[in-house]
């Protein structure tokens, strides 16, 4: 519910499918969250997962089973078109996964190409049937899914470049999103946090 055509799940499936087909040893799980929202568009992204490597979970999930679950992943995707943060990413960054992920907006604030998958984009209008982002003169990213399925191909197929993309990920984002940088922020503000390591070392 989190503005579909944003976070874009068309087109990881389109860059899935361009990499894997019907292969039945490749999996791709897309965690949708509170799909009654929008049964249109819920209805649209079921239809384009029709194959029998494509799962929907629709559950809502505790915190704990939704980090269990990006920890049971060997590659995590966000072919967003635009994202204010971009958690998902950060977490799979932190639990050592390689992410796949649209070169735009505020994820490439912690990643850059020696620690995630960056897959380049075209800047095009914001376009958003629900209207949240129908604000004039808006942009954002059209990733290129061809250039993603041919990350997901390579992660896939090379368990050595998973590791270590993985492992850069997660150095990277335990430099940028530790508690380290954040207790240095509030006590310049003048509160003192004494409970977070100042070290610049923490997770999140």
């Amino acid at each position: 519910a989190s503005s579909f055509v944003r976070k874009n799940p068309l087109g990881t499936i389109e860059a899935f499918r361009i990499a894997f087909g019907d292969r039945s040893d490749r999996l791709l799980v897309l965690k949708v969250g509170n799909p009654h929202h929008a049964p249109d568009d819920f209805a649209h992204l079921s239809a384009a997962a029709t194959a029998h490597n494509i799962h929907l979970i629709t559950d809502t999930l505790s915190p704990t089973a939704s980090l269990a679950l990006t920890a049971a992943s060997d590659i995590v995707v966000s072919l967003h078109r635009s994202e204010g943060f971009g958690l998902v990413a950060a977490e799979g960054m932190l639990l050592g996964k390689p992410v796949v992920a649209t070169h735009w907006s505020a994820p490439t604030e912690f990643m850059d190409a020696n620690c995630a998958a960056l897959v380049p984009y075209r800047q095009v209008p914001a376009q958003d049937p629900r209207g949240i982002y129908a604000v004039a003169g808006a942009t954002w990213a059209e990733p290129d899914t061809a250039h993603a399925a041919d990350w997901l191909k390579r992660l896939a197929d090379d368990p050595a470049l998973r590791r270590t993309l993985g492992d850069a990920g997660r150095a990277a984002a335990v430099r940028h999103l530790g508690t380290g940088r954040l207790a240095k922020a509030v006590n310049r503000l003048g509160v003192e946090v004494r409970h977070l390591p100042t070290s610049g070392v923490g997770g999140p």
